[in-house]
């Protein structure tokens, strides 16, 4: 074995040796390549066709402001009637002690092994599932964090994973990362999640650092009139009144977290109806993808 290596040392100097102190020299292993193939540039979402973009947007949008408020009833026809959730959890060095309350109702098949608990354990009906929901601390997610993968859209169902990081409102606990797969299908003239399945791990040390790094503005409120559309297609979300003054500061503090210039932090708040969190996220996306102007970053 020891030889092995040393040919393949003076194989990589010498490659048309063909003897070493008298041995033969294993032929080297190599791939007839021409020349290097350029592998597909890394990116952060993912859509399978850009007309999922139309639904997912305003679908995540509104679901994680109804998920992140005070009370998470209103989510109650996000879900469809006979929607089944489950929640799955990594833990700290196999201990549930900083996973609470997630490592409860941790569905991990790896850990459950007995198919009654596992049953148990299965939420069944929108009302379960909510009823469930609002049990848990109440969160905020941090929107410049979140990935989205979708996997299928149809006019009969969609598939999508979303992913990132939110920390636990009022306590000191350490950040969670997430990720949610949601399989969601058209209920009358919108949709309607009927299957997901929730994973909650600490976060790495990466995601800590680069986490709410963003200002975060106070949540728009959510009119009564507009809590039974999350579930809706093509519903637009209500646009929150912006005073000059108040648009001045956003303009100025998304061209310093972000490295624009004034002019092109006013084109991306005002294209996304003057809605900070949702301009930081798309810029984020943009970024990710390359897609922002050099332009936009000449002061």
């Amino acid at each position: 074995m020891g030889c092995n290596f040393c040919f393949r040392d003076v194989q990589k100097r010498f490659p048309k040796v063909v003897k070493l102190d008298g041995t033969d020299v294993p032929r080297a292993i190599t791939f007839n390549v021409e020349e290097e193939i350029a592998l597909p540039k890394s990116q952060g979402s993912f859509l399978c066709t850009p007309a999922a973009a139309d639904v997912i947007k305003p679908f995540l949008q509104q679901y994680y402001q109804l998920y992140d408020s005070e009370s998470r009833a209103p989510l109650l026809d996000a879900y469809h009637e006979n929607a089944q959730f489950s929640l799955s959890c990594t833990l700290y060095n196999g201990q549930n002690t900083g996973m609470s309350p997630y490592a409860e109702d941790n569905r991990n098949l790896m850990v459950v092994h007995n198919s009654e608990k596992r049953k148990r354990m299965l939420r069944r009906g929108k009302a379960n599932i909510i009823a469930y929901l609002t049990t848990l601390p109440r969160t905020e997610h941090d929107p410049t964090s979140l990935v989205v993968d979708c996997s299928i859209f149809t006019p009969t169902i969609m598939m999508m994973s979303v992913s990132g990081v939110f920390r636990e409102v009022g306590t000191k606990k350490p950040l969670r990362s997430f990720q949610r797969s949601f399989v969601i299908v058209p209920v009358g003239a919108g949709f309607c999640i009927i299957n997901e399945l929730l994973h909650i791990s600490p976060a790495t040390s990466d995601q800590v650092k680069g986490a709410f790094k963003a200002p975060q503005l106070p949540a728009p409120v959510v009119p009564p009139a507009v809590v039974a559309p999350v579930a809706v297609a093509g519903v637009s979300p209500v646009v929150p009144v912006v005073n000059v003054a108040t648009q001045q500061q956003m303009v100025s503090t998304l061209a310093m977290q972000s490295g624009m210039n004034l002019q092109f932090s006013e084109k991306c708040l005002s294209e996304n109806n003057w809605d900070f969190d949702r301009a930081v996220f798309i810029f984020s996306e943009l970024q990710k993808q390359g897609k922002i102007p050099p332009e936009a970053f000449i002061k």
